[in-house]
């Protein structure tokens, strides 16, 4: 409620200066004190020129707010922060499946890593086992080569008969 007035009371009508004079004072009063209250209707002034003081007191029946500059109610505030909170769940479990992606990641690239490492080393041994095997072959061949000469009888320089081993050919 408004503050009331304070207002002259008329003593007597005795000198219509004075009493004319108290009457318009006081209607200025209360003209003032209108002008400093709140419309219920809407009809102007109706803004405020300093802080409202509820004393405590709540503010019933609020619209939904449509605009950035009416009162946002707790009633609005609750679906907003259980979304929140979902999304907060969300961001967390998207975050620890990243970390399960990174080091799942992680694994694999040293998995392949070693593959590499060991497909490298049967290239090596592959290469290394053709190698004898050539040798091995090659050796083989001259052996045969050479006994069938020897055997025949077209070596028969001495030399060359002490150079060939007859104990790897028959062995």
């Amino acid at each position: 409620m408004a503050k009331s007035p304070a207002l002259d009371k008329l003593q007597s009508l005795t000198n219509e200066a004075s009493a004319v004079r108290t009457v318009n004072e006081n209607y200025e009063r209360i003209e003032s004190a209108f002008e400093n209250t709140l419309s219920r209707d809407g009809s102007t002034p109706n803004q405020m020129e300093s802080d409202l003081d509820l004393n405590g007191k709540r503010i019933l029946n609020l619209p939904y707010p449509e605009t950035d500059t009416e009162p946002f109610r707790k009633g609005d505030a609750v679906p907003l922060l259980d979304e929140v909170g979902e999304l907060v769940n969300e961001a967390q479990d998207a975050a620890q499946l990243a970390v399960q992606y990174k080091n799942d990641a992680s694994v694999s690239a040293a998995q392949a890593r070693a593959s590499e490492i060991g497909a490298k080393n049967s290239e090596d041994a592959a290469t290394l086992a053709a190698q004898s095997l050539q040798e091995t072959l090659d050796n083989l061949n001259r052996s045969i080569v050479d006994f069938e000469l020897y055997d025949l009888g077209l070596i028969t320089d001495p030399v060359i008969i002490e150079h060939i081993d007859l104990g790897e050919i028959g062995g």
